[in-house]
């Protein structure tokens, strides 16, 4: 069994939209998995993160699996060319925000009686559908599960145990 996890590989569709609609993405991939040797049998199973999914593509056989709505089967298919492609896309609801980084600068001071300081800065941004129209912070603060779903509301760091002085800009 290979398992795997791509990053950067679904767009917003639509491009933009306002505070209080939800964020649809579109994500690309082919049915099979790419390899470089001949597959007896393959099958990909794709997870989304809703069960709303707009559309997708049918490529026999093709199964939306009845427990789960937010799972799409593709296959089972025997024997697979090598570097086999099936393009698929699946347009479905997904208001995780989409955190990028443009800069990371990472600075470690050591000192000549022991003391190790980092500092580490980073320049993020929100890669999905953009605001059209107005923010409202009233709205937003009123219902935040409906108004801005897929806004960044906070960013986690894992500290080690030991870390003092920490501070945010």
């Amino acid at each position: 069994q290979v398992y795997y996890v791509y990053t950067n590989v679904m767009t917003p569709l639509p491009k933009e939209i306002t505070q209080t609609e939800t964020q649809r993405v579109v994500y690309h991939d082919s049915a099979c998995g790419i390899s470089s040797f001949v597959s007896e049998k393959q099958m990909t199973t794709v997870r989304m993160t809703s069960s709303l999914i707009e559309s997708f593509t049918k490529v026999d056989p093709t199964n939306r699996n009845k427990e789960e709505d937010s799972i799409i089967e593709y296959g089972p298919y025997l024997n697979v060319a090598n570097q086999c492609w099936k393009p698929i896309t699946i347009h479905f609801e997904n208001n995780a925000p989409f955190i990028r980084s443009t800069e990371l600068i990472r600075e470690v001071e050591v000192s000549h009686w022991g003391n190790v300081a980092f500092e580490e800065s980073y320049k993020l941004y929100h890669a999905g559908a953009k605001l059209r129209g107005e923010y409202s912070r009233y709205d937003f603060q009123r219902n935040s599960a409906a108004n801005g779903a897929s806004a960044v509301t906070q960013v986690t760091a894992a500290l080690p145990p030991q870390a003092r002085h920490v501070y945010f800009v």
